[in-house]
C-alpha cells in the first residue's frame, strides 16, 4: 500500500471514531453508510454496502480489517471520508487537525507494526521506541508528573514515559489517574453505558496484557456507574491503559487528550492533593 493511500485510511479511522465512537450496536454504522452513500449520489450493489459497513465497523475497531479480506478500497474510503468532512461543515484548521491525528496514529503503527497486540505497555521498556523530549511543565497542558506521565502514554511515548522522575507523592498521583479514568469512561460511555460496548472495552484491553482480565476491567468500568467498589490487583495499571484506549477509540487530538488530564489534575487538588508539579528546569 502507498504512503499516501496508508494515511487516507489512518485519517479515515480518526474521522469516523470522533463522529461514531459514542453510538452503540450496528444500527448507528448502518444509518450513516445508507445516508452516506445517498449523499454521495452512489446506488451501491450489495457488496459495496457490505465493504462500506465492514470498513466503518473496522475503523471504530468493531470488526477486523481482514475478516472480509481485502476490503481497504481507497476510493470507498475517501468517498466516505469526503462525506463525513463535508457533513460535519469541518472548515480548513479543522481538516488540518484531522490528518495531524492521522499523521500521528500512522507513525505510531509503523513504530509499532511488530507484535502490536502488545505494542505498548509490556513493551513499555522497548529501546527501539524513538527518543522524545521530555515535556516540560508549563503553558497549556499537564502541570503535574502523573498528568505528564498519562500524556506521554496516550501518545504512545514510551520514552517520554520512562524519562519522567518518580512522584514524590504517589497518593496523589493514583488520585489524578482514578479522576482522569472515571472522566474518560464517562466521556466514553455517557450515563447510561450501554454493557456490549463495556465488553467490547475490556476484551480489546485484555488483549493488550495478561495482567488486564477482561472481569476485571469490566468491573472497574462499571463501578464507576454503580458507585461500588472494584480493587483488581492489576487496578491502577488498567485504569491507565483504558484511558488511553478511550482517548483512542474516540479520536482524540492531543489537545483533548490534555483538557481530561487537566480536569483530573483539577479534581484532585480540589479533594486536598498537594499534586507534584513537573520541573520546568
Amino acid at each position: 500500500m502507498t504512503p499516501a493511500k496508508e494515511l487516507l485510511f489512518q485519517v479515515f479511522v480518526v474521522a469516523v471514531r470522533r463522529d461514531l465512537a459514542r453510538e452503540p450496536g450496528t444500527q448507528a454504522v448502518a444509518n450513516h453508510v445508507t445516508e452516506a452513500f445517498a449523499r454521495l449520489g452512489i446506488e451501491p450493489d450489495e457488496r459495496t454496502v457490505q465493504k462500506g459497513l465492514h470498513l466503518v465497523g473496522a475503523a471504530l475497531g468493531r470488526v477486523d480489517w481482514k475478516e472480509r479480506g481485502s476490503t481497504r478500497d481507497a476510493r470507498l474510503v475517501g468517498s466516505l471520508l469526503t462525506d463525513l468532512v463535508h457533513t460535519r461543515g469541518l472548515d480548513e484548521a479543522e481538516i488540518a487537525a484531522l490528518v495531524a491525528a492521522g499523521e500521528r496514529r500512522l507513525e505510531r503503527l509503523r513504530r509499532t507494526r511488530h507484535g502490536r497486540r502488545m505494542w505498548w505497555w509490556d513493551r513499555l521498556l522497548d529501546s527501539a521506541a524513538p527518543v522524545t523530549a521530555l515535556p516540560r511543565a508549563g503553558g497549556q497542558g499537564p502541570r503535574t508528573i502523573a498528568g505528564h506521565g498519562l500524556k506521554a502514554l496516550a501518545r504512545y511515548d514510551t520514552r517520554a514515559a520512562r524519562a519522567l522522575p518518580d512522584d514524590p507523592s504517589p497518593e496523589c498521583a493514583l488520585a489524578v489517574v482514578d479522576n482522569a479514568f472515571s472522566i474518560a469512561v464517562r466521556e466514553r460511555f455517557g450515563d447510561r453505558p450501554d454493557p456490549d460496548q463495556i465488553v467490547l472495552l475490556a476484551e480489546s484491553l485484555s488483549r493488550l496484557s495478561p495482567k488486564f482480565a477482561a472481569s476485571d476491567v469490566e468491573s472497574l468500568v462499571l463501578a464507576e456507574f454503580a458507585e461500588s467498589a472494584a480493587s483488581p490487583e492489576a487496578a491502577t495499571e488498567i485504569k491507565v491503559a483504558a484511558f488511553v484506549k478511550i482517548g483512542d477509540d474516540l479520536g482524540l487530538y492531543d489537545h483533548e487528550i490534555d483538557d481530561l488530564i487537566i480536569m483530573a489534575e483539577g479534581i484532585a487538588e480540589e479533594d486536598g492533593c498537594e499534586l507534584s508539579l513537573l520541573d520546568k528546569g
